[in-house]
């Protein structure tokens, strides 16, 4: 049941009417940097309940996609994680094509919200690829579950054993219905499910949280500048690690609005000193 970053993409992937060329292209290029002598798309996706190698996923993900937004991809070779074993190393090293050695500190701009959706779409997901596991037999396709609503916390175990219960039954094949009522927490949730044939013959589940707009709060981007600003006291130890620091900051909000990024961190006046490059960039900018 192992998937890759580039699977989780494909299985989360947004409807986009405006731009989606450029932004499906921005996609591939973050998911084509080397990070750690694989490119991001084919690292695996952490075993439910790994949080640190969650959000060191995340933070890669982050980083890749504010290079590629900056138009600084192109500029890099690879990317290699450094461990944290002290509280002043820097989160990667780049390795770039004019042959220098750059550190990198990345920081994740997250709502509240957006943290908890994850968190709780993270768990079920985790629970149903255990259950699915532990059920051999299953028919041999994949069951897309689509989510209006999410469950509550205490909700997962439930929500995934009927999720299970509908796996094993009989679903029409390429069409996307709405849950009935027989499924009582999953109705409730306004899921819908699509099943599809696998060219592969594997059973496969995926789930499709909701995306509510979420503007990003002033107490969030405050909070990051604080950070950022604490960060660049330890520039000369970062600078340890290459001939130059860059400062990257990524917006993990679905949906914000990039002028209410932008407009944030135009007032907050950010002024790193030593710092080659200060990069900022949202899900939509």
């Amino acid at each position: 049941m192992a998937q890759t970053l580039r699977d989780w993409y494909s299985a989360n992937q947004l409807t986009i009417v405006n731009g989606a060329p450029k932004w499906m292209r921005w996609q591939q290029d973050a998911l084509a940097i080397v990070f750690d002598n694989l490119p991001l798309g084919d690292h695996p996706t952490p075993a439910s309940g790994d949080r640190y190698r969650e959000n060191k996923l995340w933070e890669q993900d982050g980083c890749a996609r504010t290079l590629v937004a900056a138009r600084l991809n192109s500029q890099i070779v690879k990317i290699e994680t450094i461990p944290a074993a002290v509280d002043s190393t820097p989160d990667f090293v780049a390795y770039l094509r004019d042959g220098r050695k750059i550190a990198i500190e990345h920081t994740r701009v997250t709502s509240k919200e957006d943290r908890l959706l994850r968190r709780r779409f993270n768990e079920l997901q985790g629970r149903l690829d255990q259950l699915v596991l532990a059920s051999p037999g299953l028919p041999t396709r994949g069951v897309t579950f689509t989510f209006e609503r999410a469950p509550g916390a205490a909700d997962a175990e439930a929500t995934a054993q009927e999720m299970l219960q509908m796996m094993k039954g009989t679903l029409s094949t390429g069409r996307r219905d709405q849950v009935g009522k027989n499924y009582t927490r999953l109705h409730s949730l306004g899921v819908d499910v699509k099943a599809e044939e696998s060219a592969a013959g594997t059973v496969a589940a995926a789930i499709v949280r909701p995306s509510p707009v979420i503007e990003v709060d002033a107490r969030d981007v405050a909070e990051t500048v604080t950070i950022l600003k604490k960060k660049n006291e330890k520039i000369e130890a970062y600078s340890a690690f290459g001939e130059a620091v860059w400062f990257t900051v990524w917006v993990d909000v679905r949906f914000c609005l990039p002028t209410s990024v932008l407009r944030y961190v135009r007032e907050a006046g950010l002024d790193l000193g030593k710092a080659e490059k200060i990069v900022v960039a949202c899900t939509t900018a």
